[in-house]
């Protein structure tokens, strides 16, 4: 998998890079590549033994980081161990917020709903962009081409975002990825794990189901599993304190200090969800290809 941003380890959350990325069934994988020849320490400390040598230009997956951020725990040459993070290029997800877009418009053809703004409306595009920039490489995905592509085929309409609409132009333009509508929480889980992430769409408390996410109709990646009980979801609409304004969400979930990023417990993510479009990359074939 591809990734835009390429940083020193800074504002991913330690809680997120201890559990997450240690997930073998997390579809979200951060990696590091060797920009000169690194040394493999049993230890996060310079001092302890010296195991193997990372050479200039492999890249390795992640599996775990030091809390200061020092430090990358990897496996080099079939040896376990750690690779100071100076002599390494550190490639992470890169996920975006529709909050960050307050001022940005966000109307179909005919400029409603008038005001509208990416942050009041645009959870679908925001989402779908997520997913097709992490886990199919799609970098072109980007928030602002994801709205206007959703005005300029239709998907975008006075009440919100048709997804199937958006999910089409978006393989028409770049391919690259495969799409599948279902309302099984089976399914949902049998893709999740398999590695596959999901977009998935809640009609919150007004819409019979719990305000988890929302009280209206809202837009949601799943991007992971952290283990059979907890889900990686990526909430495009982050507010400070939103996860502990009721009692579903102070019960059910962890935050981290990814904006936008939280663990969930599965139960609670299928009670509040209706329907999931299941995305595969490329010309894998879907994980699970029936819809219900």
């Amino acid at each position: 998998m591809k990734f835009i941003r390429k940083a020193v380890y800074g504002g991913i959350a330690a809680l997120v890079l201890t559990t997450l990325l240690s997930s073998a069934s997390l579809a979200m994988d951060a990696t590091a590549t060797a920009i000169r020849p690194a040394d493999v320490r049993a230890y996060a400390k310079s001092s302890s033994e010296l195991l193997t040598q990372m050479q200039p230009g492999e890249t390795r997956t992640i599996l775990r980081m030091s809390r200061s951020g020092n430090w990358c725990k990897l496996k080099v040459n079939g040896k376990i161990g750690y690779v100071y993070t100076a002599n390494l290029s550190l490639d992470f997800p890169d996920y975006e917020i529709q909050t960050s877009y307050r001022h940005t418009e966000y109307t179909n053809k005919k400029g409603l709903p008038e005001g509208a703004t990416i942050s009041s409306g645009g959870c679908c595009p925001v989402s779908v962009g997520n997913i097709l920039r992490n886990y199919c490489g799609i970098e072109e995905a980007t928030t602002l081409t994801m709205c206007r592509l959703a005005t300029d085929c239709g998907a975008r309409y006075n009440g919100g975002t048709h997804p199937r609409k958006l999910l089409a132009a978006a393989q028409e333009k770049w391919g690259g990825f495969q799409y599948s509508l279902t309302r099984s929480k089976r399914k949902l889980k049998e893709h999740i794990t398999a590695g596959g992430m999901a977009l998935a769409h809640t009609p919150g408390l007004y819409g019979g189901t719990t305000d988890l996410f929302a009280e209206s109709g809202h837009y949601v990646a799943i991007i992971g599993q952290v283990d059979d009980k907890t889900l990686a979801v990526m909430d495009p609409f982050y507010l400070r304190g939103k996860w502990h304004e009721n009692e579903t969400r102070k019960k059910n979930v962890t935050t981290t200090d990814t904006l936008g990023m939280v663990l969930i417990k599965t139960r609670a993510v299928t009670d509040a969800c209706d329907y999931y479009y299941l995305i595969s990359r490329g010309d894998e074939p879907l994980l699970a290809s029936q819809s219900e």
